[in-house]
């Protein structure tokens, strides 16, 4: 059997974006707030370069329980001479799916299906998604932000600093504290119980 989360992972920090930056400069050693809204500061260039590509990646590279979701998918349309029957329009939020499901139970898994950005294709009638959304950061969990800001002070450490001993140092702390938001993230919720599929495992 496979178990997954519900997605009730507890109260938000609150912190935006700009606040999250600051803290992986003050992980460099950076003393100053820096404003974000300032585009003639080299680092804020910088920073916002890498700063999202950083961020999609840490969602989408492990299935953290506040980023999992579940919806019906309900804008269907016919397909004309293709591998499947139907097309279903996926949420603007979708990051990366989990699982698709035929039933609203979500126990009866579909086995076979194709996907874009935009849209599911499939041979069920009815559709029910289980994936891992993009969310804004005054949601993100402080568990997360601990961990997170490592990665992007990380991913920062060599344009902004050029410090081989200092990414050296900031690489164990990162890899420290990914496992224990890890930990932390297993702990947060509620568990169900779900038909086993193979495609349960999908899209990590």
């Amino acid at each position: 059997m496979a178990m997954y989360g519900v997605s009730t992972y507890g109260p938000n920090v609150g912190l935006n974006s700009s606040q999250i930056k600051n803290l992986a400069l003050f992980t460099l050693g950076f003393t100053e707030v820096v404003n974000f809204d300032d585009a003639t500061n080299p680092i804020v260039s910088k920073v916002n370069t890498i700063y999202q590509t950083t961020l999609l990646f840490v969602l989408s590279n492990y299935p953290w329980r506040f980023v999992l979701k579940r919806i019906a998918l309900t804008d269907r349309g016919d397909v004309i001479n293709g591998k499947f029957k139907y097309f279903f329009s996926l949420p603007a939020n979708c990051l990366a799916i989990r699982c698709a499901y035929g039933d609203p139970k979500y126990m009866v898994a579909i086995t076979e299906y194709d996907s874009t950005p935009t849209l599911l294709y499939c041979n069920s009638t009815t559709a029910y998604l289980w994936y891992l959304a993009i969310v804004d950061e005054e949601e993100f969990p402080q568990y997360f932000i601990d961990y997170f800001k490592y990665r992007l002070a990380l991913d920062l450490c060599h344009p902004l600093t050029g410090d081989s001993e200092l990414l050296k140092q900031i690489a164990i702390q990162e890899a420290a504290m990914l496992a224990t938001a890890k930990n932390i993230d297993a702990k947060q919720s509620q568990t169900r119980t779900v038909k086993h599929s193979p495609f349960t495992q999908i899209r990590r």
